[in-house]
C-alpha cells in the first residue's frame, strides 16, 4: 500500500484500505457460521471461500493492471 499510494494522501490512502479490510474480517466469519449452521457442513463455507479466493484472483488479473504509484499533479 504505501508503495503505491501518492505520498501526499498515504494516510488517507492506508486509512481506506484498513476499512476494507476490517470489514471482510468481520463478515467473512458470520457469513461462514451461517453456512454451516444452515447446512450442517463445512463443505459450503469451503465453498465461499473458495469462490471469494478466485473472485480475487480475476479481479487482480483483469481490473488491476499495471502497479505503479500514483502521482497528483497540483492545481
Amino acid at each position: 500500500m504505501s508503495d503505491t499510494s501518492p505520498n501526499e494522501i498515504s494516510g488517507l490512502s492506508g486509512a481506506l484500505f484498513n476499512t476494507f479490510f476490517n470489514t471482510a474480517a468481520i463478515t467473512t466469519p458470520i457469513v461462514i457460521g451461517y453456512l454451516i449452521k444452515g447446512t450442517g457442513s463445512v463443505r459450503a463455507a469451503l465453498v465461499f471461500v473458495a469462490a471469494n479466493a478466485l473472485r480475487a484472483v480475476c479481479c487482480y488479473l483483469v481490473v488491476v493492471g499495471e502497479i505503479r504509484r500514483f502521482e497528483l499533479k497540483k492545481a
